[in-house]
């Protein structure tokens, strides 16, 4: 068997030394012989096709062919209008972002903490319609239609209700 330097070196793909190989592949092989192929332009190759092809997406769409893409089936939209604090607020959100990342980054609403995204520590608990739900764990699209009630928003709430049901002794 040849060395490696005479093999895929600048010297070409020598099917000679490849006994191994029957049928098709050993004519493939041949044929890549005859051509004198290296490994350095069968790369070039590859790389030209490849940006070949990804270009003529482009190039075939033509002007405001990409519209279409931005809705196909299976993705969810961004642009959402959310229901939190009484508030209906629209936000543009990424599909694999949390609703604690929405609450904090997006709505400046940092009563709602981060601290272990992990769904354990209930340092970033909202209600959702009326149930707790840890924010760190739950994707923003999935509260579409749904009241998102904060910490700061419950504790107004609880003491405007401990206030109305508590009644002066003394």
């Amino acid at each position: 068997m040849p060395d490696n330097d005479v093999m895929y070196g600048r010297e070409g793909v020598l099917a000679e030394g490849l006994a191994e190989v029957s049928g098709e592949g050993r004519a493939l092989l041949d044929e890549i012989s005859a051509r004198r192929t290296t490994r350095r332009s069968f790369i070039k190759g590859i790389v030209a096709s490849g940006a070949a092809v990804s270009a003529a997406g482009y190039v075939l769409r033509g002007p405001g062919g990409g519209a279409a893409l931005a809705q196909a089936a299976g993705q969810v939209q961004r642009s959402i209008t959310l229901k939190v604090n009484g508030q209906d607020r629209r936000v543009d959100v990424l599909p694999q972002e949390t609703l604690a990342q929405t609450l904090r980054y997006k709505l400046g609403l940092t009563g709602t903490k981060v601290a272990c995204d992990r769904a354990e520590c209930g340092a970033c608990t909202v209600m959702l319609n009326g149930v707790a739900s840890y924010s760190c764990s739950t994707l923003t699209h999935q509260v579409r239609g749904r009241e998102v009630i904060t910490v700061v928003n419950a504790g107004v709430k609880m003491r405007r209700w401990a206030g109305a049901k508590m009644h002066q002794t003394g």
